[in-house]
Order: C-alpha cells, then structure tokens, then sequence
C-alpha cells in the first residue's frame, strides 16, 4: 500500500505523483532498512519540487509504528544518561571515597593480573564491536541515525557487547587503582546504565526494526 503525506499538492496530481514514485528505482531508498514485512521505505523524490514522503510497506496496513519509524527525530535514540557517564561516575565516586577513607579490605596482589586480563579483554570486545557498527556505517554516538542491527560477532552473544566491555573496564580500573569502594559501587553503575541507556535503547530499537528485533531479543541475552 502506498500512502503519500502531501505538502501543498493538489488532490489531483496524486495520481501523477504516484506514478512517478512506482517508476523510481529501488536505489532512491537512500537510507532504508528494510528489516522485514512490514517495515518502512523512506524516501524524498528528487523529481518533484516541493517536500513530498512517502511510506511504501510490504503489508497491506500502514501502521502508526512504521511512520515514526522514518522520521529523522525517530532514527536516533534518545538517551536518558550517557552510557560512558553512567558508568564513570559511580567509579569516580568510589575513587573518591577511597582518597577520603582509604581501603578498609586489602585486595591483594591477585588483583594485578585480573585487571589487566580485564582490560584486556575491553580493548578486544569493544573493538570488534565498533568495527562492526564501521563496518555497516550505522550510528555509534548520540545524535547519529541508527539505520542497521548489527547481530554478528561479540551481538550473537550479548545485546549490548559495549555496555559489557565498559563495565568490565570498570572493574579492572577499579583493581587497578585500587578501589575497594568503586567496586562497592559497582552495582550502581549497572543500575544506571541500564536504566540510562539499555531501557532507552530497546523501546527505540523495537520502534525502529519491529518483530526483526523482538525476535533477536529472544534469541540474545541482554548481557551474557
């Protein structure tokens, strides 16, 4: 079905309009992800001289859903805190506690390799990771347009791999440091980013790719 959102056009060039966007071929998508039945295609027709959109879906309903989809305040997610934000302060706090107080538990020396082996391991997951959002030139930082789900590498196993290596970069600085009460804290910093950033991003994802997505989610865990 093809509905046309028309800025000052006559009802009687719909016909023609109509015909103009049937004949354009499928490359003028520019920027679709077309994830499925029933997912959107967006496009603005370069032949015609005011603002025109349509949405063109593979079912016969168009549904609220898939409209919001294609508008640009709808490609980006909105973040109710910074995910590098999230999980650095309660560090930084715990780290500030400590030059207050001091360590009331020592560590020991095992800490030493656990840290390392735990940035280590940031260093590989997050690249592999950000080499895969480059890879399919989908958007990695607020404000960019998300136009792929990425499910390969590090995402078979986690819905959120970048979310995971952050927090065990969290850990192994905490060792590192060390920071008895930044690994106290340690909870709070998945507490808010997962309210901050996880929650945000899977109603937005479900939003932009429908059922393609719900379904990853049942076959991904969240974390590991």
């Amino acid at each position: 079905m093809l509905t046309i959102v028309d800025v000052g056009l006559s009802a009687a060039s719909t016909a023609g309009i109509s015909r103009a966007f049937s004949n354009l071929p499928r490359s003028r998508c520019a920027g679709a992800h077309l994830a499925g039945a029933g997912q959107g295609c967006y496009f603005r027709s370069p032949v015609l001289p005011t603002a025109t959109a349509a949405v063109l879906t593979g079912s016969g309903v168009t549904t609220r859903d898939n409209e919001d989809m294609v508008h640009g305040s709808e490609e980006t997610v909105a973040f109710r805190l910074w995910p590098p934000v999230a999980i650095g302060a309660p560090l930084l706090v715990g780290w500030l506690a400590t030059l207050l107080w001091g360590e009331p538990v020592d560590l020991g020396v095992w800490r030493v390799p656990l840290a390392w082996a735990l940035v280590l391991f940031f260093v590989g997951w997050n690249g592999w990771s950000l080499w895969l959002f480059g890879r399919r030139e989908t958007g990695l930082l607020p404000g960019q347009a998300t136009h792929a789900m990425i499910e390969q590498g590090p995402y078979r196993l986690s819905r959120n791999p970048l979310y995971v290596g952050l927090l065990a970069l969290y850990l192994g600085l905490a060792l590192l440091a060390p920071t008895f009460w930044g690994l106290v804290l340690f909870p709070a910093a998945v507490l808010l980013v997962l309210w901050g950033a996880i929650r945000p991003e899977e109603r937005f994802l479900h939003q932009r790719f429908g059922v393609p997505y719900d379904n990853y989610t049942r076959r991904v865990r969240r974390w590991l």
